[in-house]
């Protein structure tokens, strides 16, 4: 303990803080730091920023405030947490010009931000409707040394997705992985959200490529994502007229499926019988592994009788389906 600048009794009484804080026992914690004083132990930086978080954690902004101007009054330096907490705190109450201020004191005690700060900053401006100073942010990021990390950028490109600035929100999106920054299912979430948008402006098959590329990198899509990707397309059809996909659906079939959602899945099938788009073998044989991944065997027979009806010719994955399905309902009979 001795070796973060601690005492083993100023270590412990940290721990204790940060815990009652995090618990928003916020009036236990001050007692607690109030006793650190009261036993002539000075407080050092990590027991303020321990009692500010849990202030910051209940929304007591003036408390917070207190917090920090008590440390300068008692000599003790913020850091770059302490700033990044105020940060927070003044960008939870709304207040974030207060925040930039903030900013400005760290530049001028030369405590460096954080891609953190800047993210919180980068969203107020977003909440604002003022997405133009996103490039400002990303300015005075640079000019502070400081790179973006993948959370700057999910709210970067969710800043220019809410305000239909696709080409801005898919140059964030490659420069991201230029920079060796692996995208996260944040990232995707977010890309495929604004795919409302997508679906909007004709641009659906970009939804569902971003789909294949997220599932291809192990990463697993949001049901939500799902009930945008399907909505969105639909609004695209009726508005214009335009045929559906017949692979586009399959892939929202295969999705859904994926995620265990069997209904939404047969959704899919009922809207292309709907709009006189036949289905394929293909829709059947991925109805079918949607069915099984639920365990709903039963009702693969049904579904691959329909697809002989409706004059699809089987191929070997729709008859290894069946046969799966066959094989466990014998299993069960004989138990």
């Amino acid at each position: 303990m001795q070796g973060n600048g601690l005492s083993p009794k100023t270590s412990t009484v940290v721990a204790v803080v940060n815990e009652l804080g995090n618990l928003g026992r916020v009036e236990e914690a001050e007692a607690v730091f109030e006793e650190l004083k009261e036993g002539g132990l000075r407080p050092r930086t990590r027991a303020y920023n321990a009692l500010l978080k849990g202030y910051v954690k209940v929304g007591a902004l003036k408390d917070a405030e207190y917090v920090v101007s008590e440390m300068e009054r008692s000599g003790v330096l913020p850091d770059e947490h302490t700033y990044s907490l105020l940060i927070d705190a003044y960008g939870n109450a709304g207040r974030w010009e207060s925040a930039r201020i903030v900013l400005k004191e760290m530049e001028a005690n030369d405590v460096k931000p954080n891609s953190y700060v800047f993210s919180r900053i980068l969203a107020s401006y977003r909440d604002r409707g003022e997405w133009q100073r996103s490039f400002q942010v990303l300015k005075e990021m640079k000019n502070c040394g400081v790179n973006p990390d993948r959370q700057f950028y999910n709210v970067m490109i969710d800043t220019f997705g809410k305000y239909n600035c696709l080409e801005h929100m898919m140059a964030a999106f490659e420069r991201m992985k230029v920079e060796g920054i692996e995208p996260d299912t944040v990232t995707w979430n977010t890309l495929i959200d604004c795919h409302y948008i997508y679906g909007q402006s004709g641009r659906f098959n970009d939804a569902i490529d971003c789909l294949e590329v997220m599932k291809s990198a192990g990463l697993r899509p949001s049901s939500t994502m799902y009930n945008a990707l399907i909505n969105a397309y639909a609004q695209r059809v009726m508005r214009s007229g335009l045929k559906p996909s017949l692979l586009a659906l399959n892939s929202l079939i295969n999705a859904f499926g994926e995620d265990r959602r069997d209904a939404e899945a047969f959704a899919v099938l009922q809207y292309m019988k709907d709009n006189d788009l036949k289905p394929d073998v293909v829709t059947y044989t991925t109805l079918m592994k949607a069915l099984i991944r639920v365990e709903k065997y039963e009702k693969v027979p049904a579904v691959f009788e329909e697809m002989l009806l409706s004059g699809c010719a089987p191929d070997r994955k729709a008859r290894a389906m069946l046969r799966s399905a066959l094989r466990y309902m014998k299993s069960t009979l004989k138990l």
